[in-house]
């Protein structure tokens, strides 16, 4: 799916629920930019943007949205699980990569940061990490990702290279269809 504009009508709808009357200024409408984007593991619900065009460089807001509920993406996992509960989640064995590459993106796993490493080719931030990175990356690609039901907590495992504070490792990942996502190093073989 595409970015697509907000109307006046939803972006003013939107900014009602969140606007700070102690941060006005990041709120003015007529300088900012509000867009939307629905993903195939959440029915009826999209990703928000909201970007402030008058401020240098231009920064924005996420949230995650389901109609009249919206909540704020602060780096933790609690907006996944407030909108989760609304049972908005509708993961499958072709979505589950989709929602954990979303996950990792939105949320920060203190004290490392963790991505999942898709597409090397595309990966963010290329530049930000360690040079390991740069020639460990050639040695892995999409068909690396391994997804498998795991019929004790009716979810998935996915066994996968993902970066780990700037460093490429074997992860596995343990998705539940509530969309509680937990990640941890594979033990070395």
């Amino acid at each position: 799916m595409q970015w697509q504009r907000l109307t006046d009508n939803e972006k003013n709808d939107l900014l009602e629920v969140i606007k700070d009357d102690d941060l006005i200024g990041l709120f003015e409408p007529e300088f900012c930019v509000a867009q939307h984007r629905p993903y195939n593991f959440y029915k009826d619900c999209s990703l928000i943007v909201w970007e402030n065009l008058k401020i240098a460089p231009p920064f924005a807001f996420d949230y995650l949205r389901s109609g009249r509920h919206i909540v704020y993406l602060d780096g933790s996992p609690t907006p996944f699980e407030t909108l989760n509960a609304l049972g908005r989640l509708t993961i499958n064995a072709e979505s589950v990569i989709d929602y954990l590459e979303f996950y990792c993106h939105y949320v920060n796993q203190r004290p490392q940061n963790i991505l999942l490493l898709r597409n090397p080719e595309t990966m963010p931030f290329q530049d930000s990490v360690f040079i390991d990175f740069h020639f460990d990356k050639n040695n892995y690609s999409e068909n690396d990702i391994k997804v498998t039901r795991n019929n004790d907590n009716d979810g998935y495992i996915i066994r996968a290279p993902f970066v780990f504070s700037g460093k490429i490792d074997r992860g596995i990942a343990t998705i539940s269809d509530q969309g509680y996502v937990t990640i941890e190093r594979e033990a070395p073989r």
